[in-house]
């Protein structure tokens, strides 16, 4: 897909996990994500985005950690995120 910017986004993998209402919560994985890009990607063709949760970023899941909060990384971690 082709975001307003010009910007050539990469493949992502979309899921439908349940029905809710009149919406839907659908996973999406991404390799690379661009600011914004899954709410531009859902308007497209017409769906709306109301509310996006990241749970992962590479192999760091997030847990409960909270908006605008951080957590200290351990060594193995911050390896594994580094790709060493």
């Amino acid at each position: 897909m082709v975001l307003e910017d010009g910007i050539h986004t990469a493949p992502a993998k979309v899921r439908l996990e349940k029905f809710n209402g009149k919406g839907a919560w659908l996973r999406v994985i991404m390799r690379e994500g661009g600011k914004r890009q899954i709410r531009e990607i859902g308007s497209h063709p017409g769906l709306p985005v109301v509310k996006s949760i990241r749970i992962r970023i590479s192999s760091l899941q997030l847990g409960f950690l909270q908006p605008r909060r951080w957590r200290k990384l351990d060594p193995n971690k911050t390896k594994a995120l580094q790709g060493t």
